[in-house]
């Protein structure tokens, strides 16, 4: 399941300009209005994105809230439940929103990140809509609703690719640059992503970058054709294995990267138990690793699905997922009898489909 990294959050910043008689501000203060009486109590919490780390924390009272710090180019997030919003710091008094969506309007160089903002709102709204009105259309059907969102789908992505190189292109000194880059790191190549990170000066100021770009170090060293990577993990009875243990044996290899809590992995079992029952005395080998899980629902999930193959637990530590330069699930390689990589995209029908060609042969 992937996780969303192209729709930005929305805020309210208005900067207040300082006179002419006055001296430059050396600190910014958050005033912050949440409408919703029911957040009065909670906390808001201030992070930066430039260390992935809360700052500051502080409660709504009476629908409003307040921050105050020293702010040069760091990029800030405030979080108050889902609510969510980014700014890039000024030394100015910000006025932000909460809300679903928060908005916000400034001057300054938020004014500009403000439009880049909105306009990837806008395309996700229009994108948004069309899936509302497809799905209550076809309403019991989803695989012919991803069929039928497939033209929208491939809009929305050349839309926002559209958007997010423009603001690339205009803002490679500044963070705006940063931001719009880190919002589509992971759908570059890696030779893409390399290229842009050597001409937005500011994108080492993102973790975020530094570790799409890692995931897509891995990814290339553990693309097709490649020999497989080991890793380590655990029986469902709790003793030690490794991928090792499966691939490179002589035998084609099914590898599914899923988690409990994951829908789409759980809709690709049916697929899973089809083409392992169908080929699994030919000496095809399904093998379970599940990730970012806990131990608990991991093993209940295998009993309710009635899963049959072998299964490793390798939610200990995110090296499984880091080796193979994994940011979404489910991922579901193929491995040859040799432990070459043959495919890492195959998902629903595909996988039979690939599978037979194997067997045909």
């Amino acid at each position: 399941m992937k996780k969303n990294k192209l729709g930005l959050s929305l805020a309210t910043v208005v900067v207040a300009l300082a006179s002419c008689t006055s001296s430059a501000p050396t600190e910014f203060m958050i005033k912050g209005t949440v409408a919703d009486s029911t957040f009065n109590g909670q906390t808001v919490y201030l992070s930066t994105l430039t260390t992935n780390k809360r700052v500051d924390s502080t409660i709504v009272e009476n629908g409003h809230f307040e921050f105050k710090g020293v702010a040069d180019t760091t990029v800030y997030r405030i979080d108050l439940d889902r609510m969510r919003v980014n700014f890039i710091g000024e030394n100015n008094v910000i006025n932000v929103e909460m809300g679903q969506p928060s908005t916000f309007m400034s001057t300054g160089i938020n004014k500009e990140y403000a439009k880049f903002v909105g306009a990837l709102g806008s395309a996700l709204a229009e994108y948004q809509n069309t899936y509302d009105v497809m799905r209550e259309k076809i309403k019991d059907d989803r695989p012919a609703l991803l069929k039928a969102m497939e033209p929208s789908v491939e809009k929305y992505r050349h839309t926002v690719d559209s958007i997010t190189n423009k603001y690339i292109g205009e803002n490679k000194d500044n963070m705006i640059g940063a931001m719009a880059l880190l919002g589509m790191a992971r759908d570059k190549t890696l030779q893409e992503l390399d290229s842009l990170i050597k001409v937005v000066h500011l994108s080492d100021k993102l973790p975020g970058i530094k570790a799409a770009l890692e995931n897509k170090i891995a990814e290339d060293k553990t693309s097709e054709g490649k020999m497989f990577v080991n890793f380590d993990g655990t029986t469902l009875d709790g003793k030690p294995t490794s991928l090792a243990d499966y691939v490179g044996k002589g035998n084609y290899v099914l590898v599914d990267f899923w988690a409990s809590w994951c829908g789409p992995c759980r809709r690709e079992i049916p697929n899973l138990k089809a083409v392992y029952d169908k080929y699994k005395d030919k000496g095809f080998v399904v093998l379970g690793v599940n990730v970012w899980d806990k131990e608990d629902a991991y093993k209940e999930a295998v009993e309710e699905e009635g899963m049959t193959w072998p299964s490793m637990y390798a939610s200990h530590d995110e090296t499984a997922t880091k080796l193979y330069g994994i940011q979404g699930i489910p991922t579901i390689i193929l491995f040859g009898p040799d432990g070459t990589i043959l495919d890492r995209s195959l998902r629903g029908e595909a996988i039979m489909t690939e599978v037979s060609k194997l067997y045909q042969k």
